[in-house]
């Protein structure tokens, strides 16, 4: 069974404006970075560009991964995992502000 993780990102396609891909993620080849597929698959096919920064991170984890001899997908998860905390944490942290402010009112 081949382990896969899908996210979906806003791309940036030739006629200038995003729209959301569904791109498909795996154990990359040591010697490539982490999305060369998907951003080679999405510019040829479909006339679109992965944002930079989003290659960027990938390529982070990568070498994060590598050199800590840890799987990329589990890696990959954490991130992510840590990711959806801290919009939560922010999403609960607005709620208690709006809350308080309107408890003043009364």
């Amino acid at each position: 069974m081949i382990n896969i993780r899908k996210f979906v990102i806003d791309c940036v396609f030739s006629d200038g404006n995003k729209h959301p891909v569904n791109l498909y993620v795996g154990e990359p080849a040591i010697d490539s970075p982490a999305l060369y597929f998907q951003s080679k698959w999405l510019s040829e096919k479909k006339g679109g560009m992965i944002p930079k920064e989003v290659i960027e991170s990938f390529d982070k984890i990568k070498k994060i991964s590598v050199e800590n001899k840890i799987p990329f997908l589990e890696l990959v998860d954490f991130v992510i995992e840590e990711i959806n905390s801290s919009k939560s944490l922010k999403k609960d942290a607005e709620r208690s502000f709006e809350i308080s402010k309107s408890d003043k009112k009364l």
